[in-house]
């Protein structure tokens, strides 16, 4: 997994008050394999540990080739955070039958 250290960055939430969303059960069968790919993200220096007022539920989803893949549920915290203008009249990406033509 890449990463850079070329830039930081911090989500803008203004003076909300901090989210804490309740711990959300997960199946025994789940429990395992979140501790192993959390473990594996911690050895590879990917995570930390933290001590935060913020909390998210980590969500394990399966694939179509059955193996797992492990996120965090950000949904709460994105709609308090505030967007740094209109990203997509900003931004706008091209159309991928275009970006493929052109190659």
């Amino acid at each position: 997994m890449g990463r850079t250290t070329l830039t930081e960055h911090m989500s803008d939430t203004g003076s909300h008050r901090r989210i804490q969303q309740p711990l959300r059960r997960h199946p025994r069968a789940y429990l395992d394999e979140i501790d192993n790919q959390v473990d594996g993200l911690l050895e590879n220096g990917l995570i930390e540990p933290a001590a935060s007022p913020w909390a998210s539920n980590v969500v394990l989803a399966q694939k179509k080739d059955c193996s797992f893949c492990l996120s965090v549920d950000y949904q709460r915290v994105n709609l308090v955070t505030y967007q740094d203008g209109c990203l997509e009249d900003t931004y706008p990406l091209h159309h991928i039958d275009t970006c493929l033509r052109v190659l």
